[in-house]
C-alpha cells in the first residue's frame, strides 16, 4: 500500500547514475487552518431612523479560500435572499484568507429574542464552525418601545 504526500512548495528532485534514473516532481499544501468568526452588531447611529439594519459576520484567517456562509435566526437557516457574502480574499504577506457577510434584518424583526449565526463551512472541520450573537436589538429594542408608549 502506497500514499502520497502533496507538498505545497515546488521542485525537483532527480536520481543520477550517469543518466537521470528517476525524475519527481513535488508541491506542499499546508494544513488547512479553521476561520476565525465574529459578527459585529450595527451601531446605534446606524439604527436610528433606518428600516433595516445590517449585521456584518467576519471570517478570517483560514485556509484553503473555499467558505460556505450561511446565517440563522434561533436555530433556523435564512434565506439566501437575507444574506449577501463577499468573495475570500488573501491577506496581503500572509497564507491565509478572509471575506465578510452581511445580513439584512428588517425592523419587524427587532425584538428581545433576536439570536443571530453565522455558520461558515470549511474542510478544516467536519461540521459547521457557527458564532451567534445573542439579544442583538434587546437595550435598543427596550429603548424604541418605551420611547414609543
Amino acid at each position: 500500500m502506497s500514499s502520497t504526500r502533496i507538498f505545497r512548495k515546488s521542485g525537483r528532485a532527480s536520481i543520477y547514475d550517469q543518466n537521470p534514473i528517476i525524475n519527481v516532481s513535488f508541491s506542499f499544501v499546508p494544513d488547512p487552518k479553521p476561520p476565525s468568526i465574529k459578527i459585529v452588531r450595527p451601531s446605534d447611529p446606524d439604527l436610528w431612523g433606518s428600516n433595516n439594519a445590517t449585521l456584518l459576520c467576519l471570517v478570517s484567517g483560514f485556509f484553503p479560500s473555499d467558505v460556505i456562509v450561511n446565517w440563522e435566526k434561533a436555530g433556523s437557516r435564512l434565506p439566501l435572499s437575507r444574506y449577501s457574502s463577499s468573495p475570500s480574499v488573501l491577506y496581503a504577506g500572509s497564507s491565509t484568507y478572509s471575506m465578510n457577510s452581511r445580513l439584512i434584518v428588517p425592523w419587524s424583526e427587532w425584538n428581545r429574542n433576536s439570536n443571530y449565526s453565522c455558520a461558515v463551512r470549511h474542510e478544516s472541520s467536519e461540521r459547521p464552525i457557527t458564532h451567534t450573537i445573542e439579544n442583538v436589538f434587546g437595550e435598543w429594542a427596550a429603548d424604541l418601545n418605551s420611547a414609543m408608549n
